[in-house]
């Protein structure tokens, strides 16, 4: 089974905030106007990459923050060199739940974790956080950056979360991984995978997070979906159903 790659690093100021920056190799950088995800033009832009390769512009000077839903490898192997110990974000703020270092550093649930497990969850995470140790904030929840606010989403991982970022009166909600195979998970909240560290708290906050969604009527977007890669959420039958934002090419 093949899952969709993993949204990247969004920015939603004129500070850049990076978001979840994974192990994908390519670069992918379009500036979305809000609008783009079916509300009012306003002045608001998001910048969603799918990868952002080290070098790239954005990257190891100007970013000031960086967030991560959680620290699975496909959300934060991208924050240093694992061959030097080089931080790619030189400047920029660790921002990740407390719940999530003192996991994947914990050595007795590590020898509790299979060998794949131990190798690409808890090595790669210890691995990349670790020249951030003295650049690193740690939330519970509520307002991380202005206007991103931060939503505790547990059971994939201890402090897995989401981002809600507001922007006057529109509103977008960095869901992580909420889901991994959206078609399934939506129709069916229930459905866990083998790497949720709690299946059934991972699954009692999916059906939160959609009742929230689908009630507010947010837009979202986040990993494991397919493009464009922002949606909203209904209610069909006893789960929901995405629908995917149109895309909007520009010129």
């Amino acid at each position: 089974m093949t899952f969709p790659p993993a949204e990247g690093p969004v920015r939603a100021s004129n500070d850049i905030e990076i978001f979840g920056l994974g192990l994908l190799p390519a670069s992918h950088i379009k500036e979305v106007p809000m609008s783009a995800l079916g509300q009012k033009q306003t002045s608001a832009y998001v910048r969603v990459t799918s990868a952002l390769p080290p070098k790239a512009d954005i990257a190891e000077k100007s970013a000031r923050d960086y967030g991560i839903a959680h620290m699975h490898p496909d959300h934060s192997a991208g924050l240093s060199d694992p061959a030097s110990g080089r931080r790619y974000f030189s400047n920029a703020e660790l921002v990740v739940h407390e719940n999530e270092p003192p996991h994947w550093f914990d050595d007795a649930a590590m020898a509790r974790a299979s060998e794949r497990q131990q190798r690409l969850y808890f090595m790669c995470a210890r691995e990349q956080i670790k020249p951030y140790k003295d650049r690193t904030r740690l939330f519970q929840k509520g307002e991380v950056f202005p206007g991103v606010t931060a939503i505790p989403c547990h059971g994939h991982t201890p402090g897995h979360t989401s981002f809600l970022i507001s922007s006057g009166n529109e509103q977008l909600l960095i869901w992580g991984d909420t889901v991994h195979v959206p078609e399934i998970q939506t129709a069916r909240p229930e459905v866990c995978m083998e790497f949720d560290t709690d299946p059934d708290a991972a699954a009692v906050t999916r059906r939160r997070v959609f009742d929230m969604v689908a009630t507010d009527r947010l837009a979202i977007t986040g990993m494991h979906l397919h493009f464009p890669g922002f949606a909203h959420l209904v209610r069909r039958g006893s789960g929901y159903q995405l629908i995917p934002e149109a895309w909007e090419q520009t010129l």
